[in-house]
């Protein structure tokens, strides 16, 4: 045979061989393919399960955010006396022109709000007054709304006023040149003072609140339940 034939049937044979030998190795590549696939699939979903993982731990780090804020903003400015204190004699006048007292509010926690119609956090938080004085009505707490004389003409302007930011249904006072938030010391509004059912003084919360909020209802009426028999020791 000659030399050129043999070379020529040697390459064949070698590239034979050599196809063989891919066919072989192919299956396992495939399964080597595979695994690999599988693997990356699982990091995927390893991935996706620590994102979920972190966006829950967000969201409910934010709605306990939430939580502490509001009860933190339930007694934000509160100070509930140690000892009761009696409250100035002055009177106030009812939309009818008639006088009231602070003490005449016979069987009743009150809660004062001393407010002003040119203080837009007093103005902000009038619908939640009126959500506050709804969700309590049944609980012996009674919301009075006091303002000074000097802003308004007359009652119906008042009363349209409150109307026109959701306190329709609140009860309000007039306190004659603010002659009574003076004797009180109470130079800034809102300012809330809190009236026992014997008619003292327990406590103010100044500044706004989250009234409507359940949880500033349920703070207020433990207050309210707390000091249902605090009386002043002479």
């Amino acid at each position: 045979m000659p030399q050129a034939v043999r070379e020529t049937a040697k390459k064949a044979a070698n590239t034979k061989n050599k196809q063989n030998f891919f066919m072989i190795l192919k299956p396992f590549c495939y399964i080597l393919s595979s695994i690999k696939r599988v693997i990356l699939l699982k990091q995927e979903k390893h991935k996706t399960y620590i994102a979920v993982i972190k966006m829950i731990k967000y969201i409910l780090g934010i709605i306990l955010s939430c939580s502490i804020s509001v009860a933190a903003a339930a007694q934000k400015g509160v100070n509930i006396y140690e000892t009761p204190r009696e409250l100035p004699s002055r009177s106030l006048k009812r939309s009818d022109g008639t006088e009231i007292k602070l003490t005449d509010f016979d069987n009743d926690f009150v809660v004062a709000v001393f407010w002003s119609r040119h203080c837009m956090p007093c103005i902000k938080e009038l619908d939640d007054l009126q959500e506050f004085a709804d969700k309590t009505a049944d609980k012996g707490i009674k919301v009075v709304l006091i303002s000074p004389s000097q802003e308004w003409s007359n009652s119906l302007e008042q009363r349209e006023f409150l109307d026109r930011f959701g306190a329709e249904k609140m009860d309000f006072y007039i306190d004659e040149k603010s002659n009574l938030a003076a004797d009180l010391g109470i130079f800034t509004s809102p300012n809330a003072v809190l009236i026992s059912k014997q008619g003292y003084e327990i406590g103010r919360l100044r500044g706004s609140a989250k009234w409507g909020d359940d949880r500033v209802v349920e703070y207020i009426n433990r207050i309210k339940t707390e000091k249902s028999d605090m009386v002043k020791n002479d």
